[in-house]
Order: structure tokens, then C-alpha cells, then sequence
């Protein structure tokens, strides 16, 4: 009887410190995940400021990384991963003819007018030279120093920072993709 009760109390101070575990466990798992979905958050930031400094400031990839203190291909890896996590974020856009429900024959019409004209080549403006853009330029330039200074660095807004140190200012520029 003796030996049987003393099991049973193992058996139970086992099946407390398995439920304990268990409820540890549970909690460190949560923090874990957590935390990794801070990484992604922050990853996909830096991704965007890469992807600023690299594309609308054409800045060369070995500038970026003089920044932001960061090796080449983990600028490359961010920016990727930025590129991917918007195209996945982007709400689907109207018909590319410039037709929508309402529009009938008018879409039609614009279409045809437009269909002799030659491409127009060469740089167009963007986002930041159009005045009905500025509020939208401005959230990304105090993203960009915010992120950069988190991550130790001073960005230079200016447009020609790497003209100063090529002497060119067109050569070994990344091209702008993004739409």
C-alpha cells in the first residue's frame, strides 16, 4: 500500500510538471512567434527604405550599404522581400484600357485617340515632382531617415549623392522598377 501510494504522488508531481511545461511551453511559443513576426515587420521596413534609397534616390547598392552598414546582398534580400510583401498588398487596379463600368464608349474612345501616339521615352515624373504628390512623398522620406537612424546611419535626401562620388552621376545607377 505504502509503495503504492508514494507511486501514485510521483505520478502526480510528474503530471504537474508536465502541465507546467506544457503551460511554459505555450507561452514561450507565443513570444516566439511574436517576435519573429516583429523580424518580418522590421525586415519588410528596411526592404522599403532600401527600396527608396536604391530606387527613387538612386543611390547605387554600395552607398546603400555604406548607410545602413549592411552587406550588398542583404540590401538586395530586403528589397526583394519589400518588392514581393507589396505586390501582395497591392489591391487590384482598374482595367488597364482605362474603361470601367460606367465609362461605355468613352474608355473606347481613349483608347483610340491614344493608339497612334508615339511612347514617350526618357524620364518621367514621379511622385516627388508633382505637387499633388508631396504629402505622399514626405510620409516616406521621414520613414526612410527614421528607419536609417534606427539602424545607426544618416540617409542623405539629396538627389545626386552618388554624382559626388562617381563624378558622372548616370553611371552604375540601379534602374528604378517599381511602378
Amino acid at each position: 500500500m505504502e509503495r503504492q501510494r508514494k507511486l501514485n504522488e510521483e505520478r502526480r508531481r510528474r503530471d504537474e510538471a508536465e502541465v507546467e511545461l506544457a503551460a511554459d511551453f505555450a507561452v514561450w511559443n507565443e513570444e516566439c512567434a511574436a517576435a519573429r513576426d516583429a523580424v518580418v515587420t522590421a525586415e519588410v521596413a528596411m526592404g522599403r527604405v532600401v527600396d527608396r534609397l536604391i530606387g527613387e534616390l538612386r543611390v547605387r547598392y554600395p552607398r546603400a550599404a555604406q548607410l545602413l552598414e549592411m552587406p550588398e546582398d542583404e540590401l538586395r534580400r530586403l528589397r526583394q522581400l519589400a518588392a514581393e510583401s507589396a505586390s501582395r498588398a497591392e489591391p487590384v487596379r482598374g482595367n488597364p484600357g482605362g474603361e470601367t463600368e460606367n465609362s461605355g464608349e468613352s474608355g473606347e474612345k481613349n483608347r483610340s485617340v491614344n493608339a497612334g501616339r508615339p511612347v514617350k521615352r526618357g524620364r518621367t515624373r514621379s511622385r516627388r515632382d508633382t505637387t499633388s504628390g508631396v504629402a505622399d512623398a514626405a510620409p516616406s522620406v521621414d520613414m526612410t531617415a527614421d528607419v536609417a537612424s534606427a539602424a545607426g546611419a544618416t540617409v542623405e535626401h539629396e538627389r545626386g549623392a552618388d554624382a559626388s562620388e562617381t563624378g558622372t552621376g548616370n553611371q552604375d545607377q540601379v534602374p528604378y522598377d517599381n511602378p
